[in-house]
C-alpha cells in the first residue's frame, strides 16, 4: 500500500468543501512566494556546488530588500553594445597611435636600449617598457611628462639631450598610452557584464555571495556563508570522491569505504585501505554529503564511534540522513558507499 500524497489530501479537502470552494488569496500568494524562494535556493546551491560565487537571474525571485538583508550582493547587468564598441574603438585607436610614436622614436634612435627591464611584451622595446611600467604602477594616469622623463632615463641609456630632443613625441606617446589604458579599463567591466548576460537578454541581476569565511566555518542555514563554503570546498570534495569511485569501479569493486575524523579544525577523509591520498577539508554538516550520495543513486551505510580520549568507545551508532550531528575531536565516522545494488 502506497502512502497517500499531500496532493490527494488537498484535492479531497477541496472536494469536500463544495464546488464553490475558493482558496484564500493570501494563502495562494504565500505558497507562490515559498515556491520562488525554494527555486532560488536550489539554483544558488547548484551554482555554488559547481564552484561559482554568483548566480545570474533574469528576474528576482526574492525581493531585493530581503536578499540584501540576508547578506547577498545584487547588481543589475545591462547590455550596452554601442558604448562598448565605442570604448573598444577608442582603445584600439589610442594604442595604435602610442605604438606609432614608439616606432618613430626607435627608428630615429636605433642605439636606444632599455637597461632596467627584462619584460618583452611587444616587438618595440620602448612600448614594452611602457607596458611594464604600467603593470608596476610606476606609470599611471597621474604621471606627468617630467616624471616620465626621469623614469625613462633611469630605465634606459637615454641621455638628457636625447630625451629633450624628442620630448613632444614622448609626451604624445605617453598621453596616447594612458588614453588607451583608460578606455580599456572602462570597457573591461562592460565586457564582463556582457559575458555574464544570458543570450538575447539585455538586462539581468548578478546575485553574489563571495563572503569571507572569517573562521573558515560553514552555516547550516541557507545563507551567503553556506554558499561560499560550497563554492570553495564542494567541488574539491566531490572530485576526490569521484576519483576513488572511478578507480575502484575500474578495478572491479562495487563499493568504497572511508574513515572520516576531525583533525584539528579540518575534517580528514581517508580511504579505508589508504590506497589514495587523504583529503582535508573544512567542517560541514554530514547530511549534505549523505543526501548528495543518496540522490545520485548510491547506497550509503554509515556509523559513528564516539571515543573517550581515543581509548574507550562511549557510543557506537548507525546513522542516516536524518541523524544530525557534527564530528567531535575523538569521533570516527565509517562510511561505505556502494554503486551496485543487491538483487
Amino acid at each position: 500500500m502506497n502512502l497517500i500524497s499531500a496532493q490527494e489530501l488537498a484535492d479531497s479537502m477541496a472536494k469536500n468543501s463544495g464546488s464553490d470552494f475558493i482558496p484564500d488569496k493570501s494563502i495562494l500568494l504565500e505558497l507562490a512566494n515559498e515556491q520562488k524562494r525554494l527555486q532560488f535556493e536550489q539554483s544558488a546551491l547548484t551554482a555554488a556546488r559547481a564552484g561559482e560565487f554568483y548566480l545570474v537571474a533574469e528576474k528576482l525571485l526574492i525581493p531585493l530588500k530581503q536578499l540584501n538583508e540576508q547578506g547577498f550582493k545584487v547588481r543589475e547587468l545591462y547590455r550596452k553594445e554601442a558604448l562598448l564598441s565605442s570604448l573598444e574603438f577608442a582603445a584600439d585607436r589610442a594604442e595604435f597611435k602610442a605604438v606609432e610614436s614608439a616606432d618613430r622614436f626607435i627608428l630615429a634612435n636605433p642605439s636606444f636600449r632599455v637597461v632596467d627591464s627584462d619584460d618583452i611584451s611587444h616587438r618595440n622595446t620602448l612600448y614594452s617598457l611602457l607596458c611594464s611600467l604600467w603593470q608596476q604602477g610606476r606609470l599611471t594616469e597621474e604621471t606627468n611628462t617630467l616624471d616620465f622623463e626621469k623614469t625613462l632615463k633611469a630605465c634606459s641609456n637615454g641621455k638628457d639631450d636625447l630625451i629633450l630632443s624628442y620630448r613632444f613625441l614622448l609626451k604624445s606617446m605617453v598621453d596616447d598610452f594612458k588614453s588607451y589604458k583608460m578606455a580599456q579599463g572602462q570597457a573591461a567591466p562592460l565586457k564582463r557584464d556582457h559575458e555574464l548576460l544570458p543570450l538575447d537578454t539585455d538586462k539581468a541581476f548578478l546575485i553574489s555571495w563571495d563572503e569571507e569565511l572569517v573562521d573558515d566555518s560553514y552555516s547550516k542555514r541557507f545563507s551567503p556563508k553556506m554558499l561560499t563554503w560550497c563554492s570553495l570546498y564542494w567541488p574539491k570534495l566531490i572530485g576526490w570522491l569521484n576519483t576513488i569511485f572511478q578507480s575502484e569501479s575500474e578495478a572491479g569493486c562495487s563499493y568504497a569505504r572511508f574513515v572520516i575524523t576531525l583533525t584539528g579544525s579540518d575534517i580528514q577523509f581517508e580511504e579505508w585501505d589508504q590506497k589514495y591520498e587523504s583529503l582535508s577539508i573544512r567542517p560541514f554538516p554530514w547530511t549534505w554529503l549523505h543526501q548528495e550520495l543518496l540522490s545520485s543513486g548510491f547506497d550509503v551505510v554509515a556509523s559513528v564511534d564516539r571515543f573517550d580520549n581515543q581509548v574507550n568507545v562511549t557510543e557506537s551508532k548507525h546513522i542516516d540522513t536524518y541523524y544530525e550531528f557534527d564530528l567531535e575531536e575523538d569521533d570516527l565516522l565509517s562510511l561505505t558507499v556502494s554503486w551496485v545494488r543487491k538483487i
